[in-house]
């Protein structure tokens, strides 16, 4: 079996072991698990995120972290990372829950009142009560 020599190794690639492989692709699929698993536990609405528990959930450091995170986020940063999956669960809890108070479903997504309001408009264009009222699922029309 054939090696790369340390030097023939561009900076997409490392040696481990003796054995190359692809970090590109490694943080690619450390950034699916991370979504699958923020996704599956809904750690977006917790109100004590941190990029430290994230960090944890794969296990990498916080500068590795940031760079999967601008790779394959789609976002800016972290906040608009985990804002806008918080903003699209209440769209689906406005959807599914159309008593409850825009008050109750950005408590649900882990939002206070004002940051939920300001983020709804920056990833929708405007304000949740607004969007509410131009759905037909929405009771409160």
């Amino acid at each position: 079996m054939h090696f790369l020599q340390n030097d023939q190794i561009d900076d997409k690639q490392s040696r481990y072991d003796g054995l190359i492989y692809d970090v590109d692709s490694i943080n690619h699929q450390l950034f699916i698990k991370l979504d699958d698993i923020i996704e599956q536990e809904k750690l977006f609405t917790r109100h004590d995120l941190s990029r430290e528990m994230l960090c944890d959930v794969i296990s990498v450091g916080r500068n590795r972290f940031t760079t999967i995170m601008r790779q394959y986020s789609g976002a800016t940063n972290l906040s608009e990372y985990i804002n806008r999956k918080r903003v699209n669960y209440a769209v689906q809890l406005m959807k599914q829950y159309p008593q409850w108070t825009l008050e109750a479903i950005c408590d649900a997504c882990g939002m206070n009142n004002t940051s939920f309001k300001r983020y709804f408009k920056m990833f929708h264009g405007m304000p949740p009560s607004e969007y509410r009222a131009s759905k037909p699922w929405d009771s409160h029309s």
